[in-house]
């Protein structure tokens, strides 16, 4: 196990015996060097990439005003977005956005003008008490599923319900299972933690069992159990009349599995090291693509900026700390806290519509991350791409990025960048 304060060992170092095969690029490029190294390890190929693909000029680059911008401070509810959960671009142009504040789904013209809603807060068909993530399935299915009710909606690009199922482990009490992604054979992947929630004093790292659903709900396989997040559950304390028992926050820099969909089935990314798995939809360990790179030391001035942060957030602000905690005994326990030694490999990971895999440099909160290397559907690093610092991307397709923000007014804003290649 990899010590949470010392350097983070590789996955791939467990690997050995490999056979070594060189890739060369012969655009420009010296006959001898290597752009890239496949290995074989007992049928898992491993691929490092030592140097981009792409030549001087030859990088994707993105206009950094946005096309169409959802989202403002004032005027109709429906622009007013409050807890935006999942964003998604239909075929025809059409902008779909799950706004947990109110449990709706807002439907959007390509130009961003409001067209409807569906859903609202309610336990009937199409409604939700707790609306977490939005997929697309197939080119007329809209997927919605409500953590709350445990439940999946699927409603026809024009919004109207369809049906819904409730995904169930067979021969397990019901449990909460984290969404975490829809693959390209039409299955589903949910998590469930295999001994329930432990709750461990002081810093850990949790894990899930994955398990496979099909589109109707029927329980496929158990994958096995994966790594999840660290967290710190602090000792108890109380403030007023408020006692903190079962108050988790996620591990300041701290290791988050990172999951989502690709042609081949899934990726897996545990951000100890600068590397990604990718499994077939069955949980089969087919590829590792690897790149060479150090994780970077938390300094003390990053750990100084994020005390400051928590200090001063606002309840259900970016780490959900209420301003009394910060005056009490939690404001001593955050200046007391420990934190890693170094930070995580990278920061948010997103597929793209054509295979490829996007992923953004770490960044210490506060500091806006704006760069992101992207690896082709066979493991190679094409190279890095500019990006507008904005907080977290739902969709790229060919030409577009469908991106979230929040500006300086705390107004949360869905918009579309395009990609110029």
């Amino acid at each position: 196990m990899n010590s949470r304060h010392g350097i983070r060992t590789p996955l791939t170092s467990l690997f050995c015996g490999v056979v070594l095969a060189s890739v060369f690029s012969g655009c420009g490029r010296e006959a001898a060097e290597p752009t890239i190294l496949r290995r074989d390890s007992a049928g898992v190929e491993i691929v490092e990439s030592l140097r981009p693909v792409w030549e001087e000029g030859e990088n994707w680059t993105i206009d950094p005003h946005p096309i169409v911008d959802i989202g403002a401070p004032d005027g109709p509810p429906e622009n007013q977005l409050y807890v935006v959960v999942g964003a998604a671009r239909l075929p025809d142009g059409r902008i779909v956005v799950a706004n947990r504040g109110t449990d709706e789904i807002f439907f959007y013209d390509s130009a961003g003008n409001f067209l409807d809603a569906r859903g609202g807060e309610g336990g009937g068909p199409g409604e939700f008490w707790g609306i977490y993530r939005l997929w697309l399935f197939a080119a007329d299915s809209i997927l919605a599923y409500d953590d709350l009710e445990r439940r999946v909606s699927v409603f026809n690009s024009d919004g109207d319900f369809i049906r819904s199922w409730n995904p169930r482990i067979p021969g397990a009490e019901a449990s909460r299972l984290i969404a975490m992604s829809r693959l390209s054979d039409g299955s589903f992947l949910f998590g469930s933690r295999p001994d329930g929630w432990k709750g461990i004093r002081g810093a850990s790292r949790d894990s899930l069992m994955f398990h496979r659903f099909d589109p109707e709900g029927v329980h496929l396989d158990s994958l096995g159990i994966f790594p999840w997040r660290e967290y710190y559950r602090p000792t108890p304390v109380k403030v007023g009349d408020y006692a903190s028992n079962n108050w988790v926050a996620n591990l300041p820099f701290g290791l988050k599995t990172k999951v989502g969909p690709l042609r081949q089935g899934f990726y897996l990314a545990r951000s100890e090291s600068y590397e990604v798995e990718v499994y077939s939809p069955s949980g089969a360990l087919l590829t590792i693509i690897r790149r060479p790179i150090p994780n970077r030391p938390v300094k003390e001035q990053d750990r100084r900026n994020l005390k400051a942060d928590w200090l001063d957030s606002e309840p259900g602000g970016n780490q959900g700390v209420n301003r009394a905690w910060a005056k009490g005994s939690f404001g001593e326990w955050v200046q007391e806290m420990e934190f890693p030694e170094i930070m995580p490999a990278y920061g948010r990971i997103v597929p793209d519509l054509a295979g490829n895999l996007w992923i953004w440099e770490y960044s210490p909160p506060g500091n806006p991350v704006d760069r992101a290397t992207v690896f082709d559907a066979r493991g190679r690093m094409l190279g890095t791409v500019e990006t507008p610092p904005f907080t977290g991307a739902f969709q790229i397709g060919e030409d577009y990025i469908l991106a979230f923000d929040r500006d300086s007014l705390d107004v949360e804003h869905v918009q579309l960048f395009r990609i110029v290649k």
